[in-house]
């Protein structure tokens, strides 16, 4: 019996996975270690073992790192739009206060194959990070260079034409990581 594999993930096998989490606390299985914040939702919530209550500033420097990792791709191959794909709408407006408001009117436009500028990705990468909507972003379709969202606050960079992990050490200064198949690209040795 032949298993069927689901195209709408091929993505993964090829996946950079670019991250918050300290690659010294993965273990050999590629297993993260560490009781941490996963989500916006956090905001206010104790994230670790040692009682540390995640607040809006921290979280919010975390978030921008990630948008600015997802420009450093786009500016990678010279692109100024993204087209989006994969969209699933699936919050209510009462969700949206009062920390996601301004993203509101954004989020009721975006679409499958719409065309977003560079100026637009902020508001569309937290759309995705805050959970209010599911999306991918195509930044280049003759290299299908891709930025998926995952569970826990991963994201991942795909590209059949550029090797990924030389934004590494750009992404690295952000102070989020990039990492593939439970390797992680670290330039600090």
């Amino acid at each position: 019996m032949t298993k069927e594999i689901d195209l709408r993930d091929a993505w993964l096998s090829k996946a950079y996975a670019v991250t918050k989490y300290l690659p010294e606390l993965y273990n050999e299985q590629g297993i993260y270690t560490s009781n941490e914040w996963t989500s916006f939702s956090d905001i206010g919530n104790e994230v670790n073992r040692h009682g540390e209550i995640l607040t809006l500033q921290e979280y919010l420097q975390v978030e921008t790192a990630y948008i600015e990792a997802v420009k450093i791709f786009m500016r990678s191959l010279g692109k100024e739009s993204i087209v989006l794909f994969d969209v699933l709408k699936h919050s209510a407006k009462k969700l949206f206060k009062p920390h996601h408001i301004d993203l509101y009117t954004l989020y009721k436009q975006i679409e499958n194959k719409g065309c977003y500028s560079i100026e637009e990705v902020d508001s569309i990468v937290k759309l995705a990070l805050r959970e209010l909507a599911q999306l991918s972003i195509l930044i280049d379709k003759d290299t299908n260079c891709c930025v998926h969202f995952g569970f826990d606050y991963y994201m991942y960079f795909v590209s059949d034409g550029i090797d990924v992990t030389e934004m590494a050490e750009e992404i690295e200064g952000l102070g989020i990581f990039m990492m593939v198949r439970r390797k992680i690209f670290s330039i600090k040795s």
